[in-house]
């Protein structure tokens, strides 16, 4: 047990669904320090999957097993210069981090594990590929004129294959605000933006 943030958080899983097509690995490498991980956290952390899908609720230890996988990939050899870590936050990028080392992970190893957010990844990404640093758009205001520039290309370059139904976007601040925050939950749950006869996007989000 550990005290975070005033309250009591358990290393442990706490009813974690896990998503996999593959058989697990034969028994770990990685042992952490501090805690012995349950049968299914060390069925999430050895397992040779590609794609491992956890599902689980907050507190239900997510983080704490995510570094349990990293920490058996370096163990088995993969440099952590070759991890990728994403988050939907800096403070959640810092909490893997930090947990790595809590766990028994070398700090220096644990510091080349790319731990980063989604978006910095991205802006990280463009910087790489346009050559120059990606502004920071704090608000929907800033975001729309970018917004109206990107509607106008999507209609020029589909206008001859698509219905106008299908190349409506929004063009007002407030249509624009709500739309992002669609396509913002569509994205986190997965959901395809192919859409049905009768079906809209907000429907479908």
């Amino acid at each position: 047990m550990r005290s975070d943030a005033g309250c009591r958080h358990d290393h442990r899983y706490q009813g974690m669904t896990k998503t996999s097509s593959s058989s697990t690995l034969a028994s770990p490498r990685f042992q952490p320090i501090g805690f012995t991980p349950t049968a299914e956290q060390t069925d999430i952390q050895t397992n040779s999957a590609r794609y491992l899908i956890a599902m689980a609720n907050a507190g239900a230890a997510k983080t704490t097993t995510l570094a349990l996988r990293i920490a058996e990939s370096i163990k088995r050899g993969v440099s952590p210069d070759h991890m990728v870590a994403l988050t939907f936050s800096s403070e959640a990028a810092r909490v893997l981090k930090k947990r790595l080392v809590e766990i028994g992970v070398d700090d220096k190893l644990a510091r080349r594990v790319r731990c980063t957010t989604f978006d910095e990844f991205a802006r990280q990404a463009l910087r790489e590929h346009e050559a120059y640093d990606t502004p920071f758009l704090p608000s929907f205001e800033a975001v729309a004129p970018h917004v109206r520039v990107a509607v106008s290309e999507v209609r020029r370059h589909n206008a001859e294959r698509r219905s106008p139904r299908e190349l409506w976007l929004p063009e007002h601040n407030a249509q624009i605000a709500d739309f992002l925050k669609i396509a913002r939950q569509m994205k986190a749950q997965q959901v395809s933006p192919e859409l049905d006869e009768d079906d809209t996007v907000a429907a479908r989000a």
